[in-house]
Order: structure tokens, then C-alpha cells, then sequence
């Protein structure tokens, strides 16, 4: 009714508003903030004609009166509680306009009105922007600090979660004091303050400038004090319970399918928190802050909380996660991580609990990280049976994304790596499928993410077959594998027509699993660091100790030299090699790449596959092979023979 009689239209001009009494002022207030609770088109006729602005410019000298700011206080929250207002209100200036009440006044009911305004606007990305430009969030920490009531408190910690949780504004908490603000309240007796200022931490904590003024690591800022401690000290202990013969002479009704709580007294909201921000923390991989969790012990907690079921998914994803980045650190980190408790087990664990991608990856680089490490690498190899079933997984799944190349590439290192490991070891690895799963990766090496090929899964399988074939141990067992069926042999034989200059171009692209290689090696490298296209192919391939394709050609080579040298397995590579084929693949070695022990296993090719008589005769009406094998006795001469290398030996 109003409205439909010009009401609005009459009052709100300068004229008008500037001739009212601090009393009529003070009824106009109440009465606009009436009617906006009443209907959204009555809110958007009333903003139509910039009440705000126009209050602001007509009432300068009663928004000093304190008589006034109660009612005008409580006028502005009730626009800004509907959010069909927001936007209107804050072109209108009534961000400034709640701030510069907020600072004069000295009434808890004006304060508390203008910090539920804040709360209520800070919801958009546009009245966020509005909010720092006129220091509202240094007004909201300061109220953090300085408020006695904890109402209002209350309201100014949830005014700046959403700023917590932006990106944008990150950087401006942590640097105006926000970790401080936050971190204190992890002090307070009262569990909502506390709840809120670890959950305002933990969003802080996202930004990683923020986790290095955390721990003491930046040079721009520090914080007032250390506050690792105190945050260690919400989470709860792990208790043995009741013991069981105590248990069984007491008589009571108890249902045994309740579960026995064994955590000591906490929040569960306050120790999901904390876990997040002690995983945020772990992954600023300085070896200072790594050994300063091992002395206070958090490995430890974090080992018995996860196995304690008293903790939900996204926190077990966070305590994985923690275990993963702190195993990239020293071999004496390491061992203190993993000394009593069986980390490899848990980090294995990440697929089975349907953990994320980033997750699983993470774990599987740990575990490549300590499987370095001849020690940890027999504790690695204590749970072949549960890594292949990962790997298979992994290899079966449908999708193949960035993730499936991420996950594949550490998988076929992590492979590569173990079949270093002592000769005892490889019988179990060859019954395990080994080989088959190397085989596999080279199979969907062949086109990647982008269609390209992945060389890491090439190096890293022909690199794992040739130690295996090469066992003393179990060699047998790998051959095998590997030539039966036929189809085995002849997919690694392949690998010798791939052009070198397409295998080299490859490595210098870089591909995601190579990437994902190098933040193994490098935890802090950067993605601008994993760029190269500024540099020169040749150059890059030119300081490589040994060229991509020359390893490749190499351990294929290697392998069929061992396979050929078996008396039993011989016969067997050369019924699944057509005689068409042996001669070009044994001037490939001799002739067509200028690696020398490619070119000394082209020799014994050559020896090996003379032993068959049909095949000598090929040899001998074949003149490529004749000169090669001329051309290289007058280069050596009678003087410079030299022993002979070992098979077995290793591949450089």
C-alpha cells in the first residue's frame, strides 16, 4: 500500500531525509526495516531510488548520533539478510557505511547488526571484492581479537570463512595476521570458537605462502608464536581400553556389536580439522619441518588414529596423505617413519578405500621413493602380492585419463626399481607376473594421453625384463614368461624399429608420466620448471648420459642375447622370430645404432643365431653382415682384444 501511494518516491530524497528529526530518522528505520521482511518487490522498489546512498549523503551528522545507529544497524541487516539485495546494497555504498558504524560504536547491538551485514553479504564473489576494498576483513579480524562478547566472535569467524576459502584472499589473511587471529582459538574453553578458528586455519593452510609463515619458513612473515604444538594437542590419544580379563569378569548386559570408543575425549569436527591442516603442512617438503614431526611423535598418532576406525574417509585420505609426503624426504627421516609400524600396508591401501587419483599417486611415489633404499626395499617387496593387485587394477581400468598415465608411470618404475633388488627376490617376482605386467605397459605405451609415446613405461619395462631374464635365480621362470606365447617376444622385439629420433623428440617433449617422474626426484619442482620449451632438443638430448632410444635398443638386445644363450629357451626365441626378421634385427645392432654395447650384443647376436645352420647360411649371403663384422676386426686389431663382458652384467 505503501509503495502503490508514492510513499517511497516521497521520502527518499535528499531534501526531505536531511529536514527529519534524529526521532522521525529513528522511526524511518524501523519502519523500512518493516518492510523489507515483507515481500521482494517491495525490497527492490525501496533500493530503486538508492536509499542507501541517499541516507549516507542526507544523514551525515545523525550517523553520529548514537541514538540513530541502533535502528539503522538493524535497518541494514535486514536487507542484507535477503540476498536479492546484496548487490544493490553494496553499489549503493552500505559496505562503507556498516564498517564506519561499526568502528564508532561503542553499543554490542550496533556492532553485532553491522557483523551479521558482513556475514550476510559475504556470500558473492562481487561483495567480497566490496569488503576488502574498504578493509573489511583487517575490521573482522580485528573484531576476532578484540571482542569481548562471543556473539559477536561467533559471527566474525563464519563473516570470514568465505574469504578463507577463496583463493583470492588467501594471501591477504595470511600476511594481515590471519594465522595468528585463528590459531589462537585453539586455546579457547569454548568448543564453537575453537571448531571455528581450526576450520578457518585449515583454509589458510591451502595456500602454501601461508604454510611457510605456518612453520616458520618464510621470510616476509612470522608468526607470533609456534602453534604446531597446540595443534598437535587437539588430536585425540589412542587408549588400549578395558583389558580383556577385566572385561570378562564383569557381568553386565553391554551389547557387544556397540563399538568400545578407544580415542580419548575430543571434537569430531576439531580432529578432522587438524588432520587436514597437518597434511596441508606436510606438503611443504623442507626436511626441518619433517624431522620436527617425527620428534613430537606425529607419525606415530597418526598411525594409531588411522588404524583406531574412529575416524572418517576424508580424514584417513589425509593421514595417507601425510605418510606420502613425508616419505620424499632423507633415508634417516624415512627409517623413523617407518620404524614399528607397517607404512607400506597403509600406503597400499589408498585404491581399496576408493581414495582419489592425486591420492593413490602420491602413495605410489612414496613407495618408489623408499623402494631407493635397499633396506625398505625388501619391506616394499614383503607386500608384492597386494602392489600387483594394484597394478592390475590400475591396468584394467576403462578410462585411461591423465591419472591412468600418472598412476601407470609410477607403477612401471616402481617395478623397475624392485627388480634390482636382491637375486633372492626375483623367483617371487616372476611367479608374481612381473613380467607380464611389464609387458602390459608396453602395450599401452604406445599412445598416450595425447596420442603420444610414453617413453617412461618403455624405458622403465625393458629395463625390469632384462634384470629378470638376467636373474641367476629365476631366470629361467621370466624366459618363459616372456615366450610363451610367441606373440610376448615379438611385441618386444618391436620396440627395435622404433625411430630414435622419435623415442629422443619423445623424452624432450615430456609426457605426464615423465612429469610425474620428476616431482618423485624434485617434491618442490614447479610446473613452470617442467617446461622445456625453450631449450634445444640436441642440447637436451646431448647432456644425457645415455640417450633414451640407445637405453631402449639396449635392454632389448641385452634380453634377446640371454634368452639366445640358454640352451633350452634358444631354440625357443628363434621358432618365434621369422627367419625374415633375424638378419635385419642383427645389422640393426651392429650398424644402425652408435650405442657400443648395442653393438657388442649385435656381435653376440650374431654368434648365437650361427649356431643354427639354416640361419648361418643367411649370414653368410648376407654382406651387410660380413663387412660389419670385417670392418670392426681391422678397427680392433690382434692387439686390442679385450674380455669379454658378462651377460649378467649390467646394462649401464
Amino acid at each position: 500500500m505503501l509503495t502503490a501511494c508514492g510513499f517511497h518516491r516521497h521520502i527518499f530524497n535528499y531534501e526531505r531525509l536531511e529536514s527529519l528529526s534524529i526521532v522521525s530518522a529513528i522511526y524511518l528505520c524501523d519502519l523500512c526495516r518493516q518492510v523489507a521482511n515483507t515481500d521482494a518487490v517491495v525490497r527492490a522498489t525501496l533500493l530503486e531510488e538508492m536509499i542507501f546512498s541517499v541516507l549516507t549523503d542526507a544523514w551525515v551528522v545523525y550517523l553520529e548520533d548514537p541514538r540513530l545507529a541502533p535502528h539503522l544497524a538493524l535497518m541494514c541487516s535486514a536487507f542484507c539478510y535477503h540476498s536479492d539485495s546484496h548487490q544493490e546494497f553494496v553499489l549503493q555504498g552500505g559496505v562503507r557505511l556498516v564498517i564506519q558504524m561499526y568502528t564508532k560504536s561503542k553499543v554490542e547491538h550496533v556492532r553485532l547488526c553491522c557483523l551479521l551485514c558482513l556475514l550476510y553479504l559475504a556470500e558473492t564473489g562481487h561483495s567480497q571484492r566490496s569488503i576488502a576494498q574498504e578493509k573489511g576483513v583487517k575490521m573482522l579480524l580485528t573484531a576476532c581479537e578484540n571482542e569481548t562478547h562471543i556473539d559477536l566472535i561467533v559471527n566474525a569467524l563464519k563473516a570470514l570463512i568465505p574469504f578463507a576459502c577463496s583463493d583470492e584472499f588467501r594471501p591477504q589473511l595470511g600476511m594481515d595476521g590471519g594465522l595468528d587471529t585463528f590459531s589462537a582459538f585453539m586455546f579457547s574453553d569454548q568448543l564453537q570458537l575453537q571448531q571455528l578458528g581450526v576450520y578457518l586455519l585449515q583454509n589458510l593452510l591451502e595456500f602454501r605462502e601461508n604454510r611457510r609463515i605456518f612453520l616458520g619458513l618464510s621470510e616476509e612473515r612470522k608468526c607470533e608464536e609456534d602453534y604446531l604444538d597446540s595443534l598437535l594437542r587437539l588430536l585425540p590419544r589412542v587408549s588400549t581400553g578395558q583389558p580383556n580379563r577385566i572385561k570378562a569378569m564383569k557381568k553386565d548386559g553391554k551389547d557387544k556389536s556397540d563399538p568400545e570408543p578407544i580415542l580419548t575425549k575430543h571434537d569430531p569436527f576439531v580432529l578432522r580439522c587438524c588432520i587436514h591442516c597437518i597434511a596441508l603442512l606436510s606438503l611443504e617438503h623442507h626436511l626441518g619441518s619433517f624431522q620436527r614431526f617425527v620428534d613430537l611423535g606425529l607419525n606415530k598418532l597418526l598411525f594409531d588414529l588411522f588404524y583406531s576406525e574412529q575416524i572418517d574417509k576424508s580424514s584417513g585420505e589425509a593421514v595417507v596423505l601425510f605418510f606420502a609426503n613425508i616419505l620424499h624426504s632423507s633415508k634417516q627421516i624415512q627409517a623413523q617413519v617407518m620404524k614399528g609400524a607397517d607404512v607400506v600396508q597403509l600406503l597400499l591401501s589408498a585404491r581399496d578405500m576408493l581414495f582419489s587419483p592425486h591420492t593413490v599417486s602420491r602413495c605410489l611415489s612414496a613407495l618408489l621413493c623408499i623402494s631407493r633404499v635397499p633396506d625398505f626395499k625388501r619391506v616394499v617387496l614383503s607386500h608384492l602380492d597386494l602392489l600387483m593387485a594394484d597394478i592390475n587394477a590400475n591396468l584394467n581400468a576403462e578410462e585411461r585419463d591423465e591419472h591412468f598415465y600418472q598412476i601407470a608411470a609410477l607403477q612401471c618404475a616402481l617395478l623397475s626399481e624392485l627388480a634390482r633388488a636382491s637375486y633372492e627376490y626375483h623367483e617371487r617376482m616372476a611367479r608374481a607376473g612381473m613380467v607380464e605386467a611389464l609387458l602390459v605397459f608396453i602395450t599401452i605405451a604406445g599412445k598416450g594421453l595425447h596420442g603420444e609415446v610414453c617413453i617412461e613405461l618403455l624405458m622403465g619395462s625393458v629395463f625390469g625384463i632384462a634384470a629378470l631374464v638376467g636373474s641367476p635365480t629365476s631366470g629361467e621362470h621370466s624366459m618363459a614368461s616372456l615366450i610363451f606365447p610367441a606373440t610376448r617376444m615379438q611385441l618386444l622385439l618391436s620396440l627395435l624399429r622404433l625411430p630414435q629420433e622419435d623415442i629422443n623428440e619423445a623424452f624432450h617433449s615430456g609426457t605426464v608420466g615423465l612429469r610425474t617422474l620428476q616431482r618423485v626426484i624434485y617434491p618442490n619442482i614447479t610446473p613452470e620448471e617442467l617446461h622445456v620449451d625453450q631449450m634445444d632438443p640436441l642440447s637436451f638430448i646431448g647432456n644425457c648420459p645415455i640417450k633414451p632410444a640407445n637405453f631402449i635398443y639396449r635392454n632389448v638386445i641385452r634380453t634377446m642375447c640371454l634368452l639366445l644363450a640358454h640352451h633350452e629357451m634358444g631354440p625357443r626365441v628363434q621358432q618365434a622370430i621369422t627367419p625374415s626378421n633375424v638378419v635385419p634385427t642383427c645389422l640393426f645392432a651392429l650398424s644402425g645404432c652408435e650405442d657400443t654395447y648395442v653393438q657388442v650384443y649385435g656381435f653376440l647376436l650374431v654368434a648365437n643365431f650361427s649356431r643354427d645352420r639354416s640361419l648361418l647360411y643367411n649370414f653368410l649371403n648376407e654382406s651387410g653382415v660380413i663387412n660389419e663384422l670385417l670392418t670392426t676386426i681391422r678397427r680392433a686389431g690382434p692387439s686390442a682384444s679385450q674380455p669379454e663382458a658378462p651377460l649378467g652384467g649390467s646394462s649401464g
